[in-house]
């Protein structure tokens, strides 16, 4: 069973409800043997005073997704680093905002995916008690891979000079299933 993904909050340091998970704009960069993630999420803060959460972002893991080989976080608001900690199955991160303000979190890790498949856990977002306003993925691949099955439709497929892009708008979402992607090589 693929372990929890998308952000979901550990600590309140504001109000119920100060806080918010707006929206999130995906970007999956297939290669043979490899994928590389590239995620902003939106955050907003909906109160008069400045609020605070520590957030936990789990990786999906198993025998063949192991945990990623770098991974990067930064406040797009100021381009700065957050500084995050490691466990056993993601990482954790502190998110402040002054109040009435947002804030954009960008997070970006590489990842083996020895048997052509890759997984995003999406279904976390219930966590956050509302559907996100909008969800945008994108999913590239290059000329010499296929994509094979995607779990939530694609809008739009198209052709470009160095392979295939696949993009998925949904407004609102709340996700009701992960996205599961596999491929294959190109005879």
């Amino acid at each position: 069973m693929p372990l929890p993904f998308l952000i979901a909050f550990l600590s309140m340091q504001a109000p119920s409800g100060a806080l918010s998970f707006e929206k999130e704009k995906i970007q999956i960069v297939i290669a043979p043997g490899e994928c590389t993630l590239k995620g902003n999420y939106y955050f907003k803060n909906n109160s008069s005073s400045p609020c605070g959460r520590t957030l936990y972002y789990p990786f999906a893991l198993n025998d063949d997704l192991p945990f990623p080989d770098s991974v990067n976080v930064t406040d797009l608001d100021d381009g700065l680093a957050i500084p995050f900690h490691t466990s056993a199955k993601g990482i954790t991160f502190d998110v402040s905002l002054l109040p009435f303000s947002t804030k954009t979190v960008a997070v970006e890790y590489h990842q083996r995916c020895s048997k052509k498949r890759f997984e995003y856990i999406l279904t976390t977002t219930s966590r956050w008690q509302k559907p996100l306003k909008s969800a945008e993925f994108l999913i590239s691949l290059p000329t010499e891979l296929i994509l094979d099955s995607i779990s939530i439709p694609c809008d739009t497929i198209s052709a470009t000079s160095d392979g295939q892009q696949c993009l998925i708008r949904r407004a609102p979402f709340i996700p009701t299933e992960d996205l599961s992607i596999t491929w294959r090589e190109r005879e």
